[in-house]
């Protein structure tokens, strides 16, 4: 939000935007792009540079802390490699200039995808519908073409997707994954349609995929309601975290860091 908001104000069109600003922010801030590429360029490279001052909390501690094999984050910043206290190295499987399909680093046997992008690449950043939209293009002509497409899906097997080159959807697909901290939005097409694709395989071709758990802290706001039935008719489970605020705190992320510390020994 604050990126769309000091985009529009360099563009001067702050006061149209701040009447947007509920409204989706991929296309939100699309509107702004498509008519002042000049300084959305500014707006993304100052972005990237304000980010790199951004320090790892107690959250990301623990979360990393719990040492899962596979990481996924929709964050631009470098929080979560700090946080582990270990020495990430860049190990793309393949090469890409603007998403992130392919884009991972290595530390200790483990990986962690930035799949929105990363501070490193500022054109990586996901931001307006024109990422969005190319990204999710990529992805399904990944997973629906047979030819150098998914592993998962096309012939290596379950347990042999990391001995070839490999998606982070590919791992989406196949693992259990426990999505925290993330609103999953409707803007989020890309994550949508793999979740949507998960539920196609189990169905359409039998395979034997990960279940998708979505942790859900405080209460739920009426526009709210839908989107959860949604995930759930897409073979997401739903785990309800209360809250005395009603609002995540750090009472509730402790609970959940509780769980998923179950969840790792399992």
């Amino acid at each position: 939000m604050d990126v769309v908001r000091a985009t529009a104000k360099r563009a001067r069109i702050q006061n149209e935007i701040e009447r947007l600003i509920n409204e989706p922010l991929p296309i939100v801030y699309e509107r702004i792009a498509a008519q002042y590429p000049a300084d959305e360029h500014r707006g993304r490279a100052e972005l990237a540079n304000q980010m790199q001052a951004l320090e790892p909390n107690q959250i990301h501690e623990q979360l990393m802390a719990l040492n899962w094999p596979t990481v996924l984050t929709t964050n631009y910043d470098n929080c979560l490699e700090l946080a582990s206290g270990n020495k990430f190295a860049t190990a793309n499987l393949a090469s890409e200039s603007t998403y992130s399909v392919f884009r991972r680093k290595r530390s200790n046997g483990g990986s962690l995808w930035h799949i929105h992008g990363e501070l490193s690449g500022p054109r990586t950043m996901m931001l307006g519908l024109h990422e969005y939209s190319g990204y999710l293009q990529k992805i399904r002509q990944y997973f629906t073409t047979k030819v150098m497409g998914s592993p998962f899906v096309y012939g290596a097997g379950r347990e042999n997707i990391e001995d070839v080159r490999h998606s982070w959807g590919d791992l989406f697909l196949r693992d259990n994954v426990h999505i925290v901290g993330f609103g999953f939005g409707y803007a989020e097409i890309v994550l949508w349609w793999l979740l949507a694709y998960k539920q196609r395989l189990r169905f359409w071709k039998g395979l034997a995929c990960g279940q998708t758990t979505v942790y859900q802290m405080g209460n739920i706001a009426k526009g709210d309601k839908g989107r959860l039935e949604l995930m759930q008719g897409l073979g997401a489970k739903i785990r309800y975290i209360s809250s005395d605020s009603g609002r995540p705190t750090r009472k509730t992320w402790d609970k959940v860091i509780e769980m998923l510390k179950r969840e790792r020994r399992n």
